[in-house]
């Protein structure tokens, strides 16, 4: 057997959790290990967990009223739970193609089999952007609702770590009002790493390390709720954990368990027209790749430095709260430079929207 074939079989051995002959060495080249280490794909496989995620949708949402879309279900459990609950309208996107057939066999007729798609779930938003997901008579028979009523469906789905990018995005989704969002604003039940987690929650004053753009833009465009914590040993396949080395992390960042969080999407940001809502989200993003630098010389990439009254524009990026960006980026608008940010903005934006989040 070549040692092509045999690195090929202890990847797939070590992904099924059924290794077949010693595959440690191969965890000591740093593309294995991130296969193992962070998969692209988790779903729920604990019946306990299923019941304690129905229950928490059902306590906040209307059975009769709501479309549940499913990214990557797995075995069904948590369908099974939110059919016993009332919700009987349901959408599934699994990734893995031999789960199908399963999941069909659990459900019955109860789900229509045009319910259920072997799509790639992460990729949901950015298709349903271009208008290509997942058929058009299916995206013309969704139920749409005006932003600032009720959105007559949610979203549930378990984020694995090598997909954490998606988090980032349902924050460009929603300034934009595409991908899922073209629904209205959806709720998202989203169970999350810890490290996700922990960046979420973080503050400029506190767990300065894990505070990044993505703390700042959910906080700006979602209510975030923690509903509840399980252990990894609840979803499939289960993920080997890699610790850092610094005990810094261990103290900041829970590598045991998945968090799920309730994101709703706001009805306003300060009251900012919906064309402000990309300018601020491009502010925020760029001047966050260097938490470190003074505002004034973040802002001087695209405003003449010449005075910043109205604000402490000697304070470290870092330092800034959500309230903060926004309260700077008000500001800015009354500025007769605006519009050549806005330029740039236009001009930039395609090329910044591939470059952060790729096409996942």
């Amino acid at each position: 057997m070549s040692i092509k074939t045999k690195v090929r079989n202890g990847v797939a051995a070590i992904l099924r959790h059924k290794p077949t002959w010693p595959v440690e060495p191969l965890l000591g080249y740093p593309f294995m290990r991130r296969k193992v280490e962070n998969p692209r794909y988790l779903s729920v496989s604990d019946v306990r967990c299923a019941e304690a995620v129905a229950s928490a949708i059902s306590k906040t949402q209307k059975s009769d009223r709501k479309l549940v879309i499913h990214l990557n279900p797995g075995p069904g459990l948590v369908v099974e739970n939110l059919l016993e609950k009332g919700f009987q309208k349901h959408l599934l996107l699994e990734t893995k193609e031999p789960m199908l057939a399963s999941l069909q066999a659990r459900l019955g007729q109860r789900v229509p089999k045009h319910n259920i798609y072997c799509k790639n779930a992460f990729q949901i938003n950015n298709l349903w952007r271009k208008g290509v997901w997942p058929t058009d008579q299916l995206c013309s028979e969704l139920p749409s609702a005006h932003w600032d009523q009720e959105s007559p469906a949610l979203l549930f789905g378990v984020v694995p770590f090598a997909q954490k990018g998606f988090v980032r995005q349902l924050a460009l989704h929603a300034c934009e009002s595409s991908g899922v969002f073209s629904l209205g604003r959806v709720e998202h039940f989203l169970f999350l790493p810890g490290v996700v987690y922990a960046s979420l929650i973080a503050t400029c004053y506190s767990n300065k390390n894990l505070y990044n753009a993505r703390s700042i833009l959910l906080r700006i465009f979602f209510d975030l709720q923690f509903v509840l914590r399980e252990r990894i040993s609840s979803f499939l396949p289960i993920p080997v954990v890699s610790r850092p080395k610094s005990s810094m992390w261990e103290d900041l960042i829970d590598y045991d368990h998945l968090y799920l969080v309730r994101l709703t999407p706001k009805k306003s940001v300060s009251d900012l027209p919906k064309e402000y809502l990309f300018p601020l989200f491009f502010l925020v993003h760029q001047l966050m790749t260097k938490p470190r630098e003074r505002l004034i010389n973040g802002l001087s990439r695209w405003f003449d430095r010449d005075s910043f009254p109205y604000m402490d524009a000697s304070r470290p990026v870092g330092s800034l709260t959500a309230e903060d960006f926004i309260h700077v980026f008000q500001e800015l608008r009354l500025r007769s430079d605006f519009s050549s940010f806005r330029e740039v903005v236009e001009r930039e934006s395609p090329y910044a929207f591939y470059k952060m989040f790729g096409t996942t």
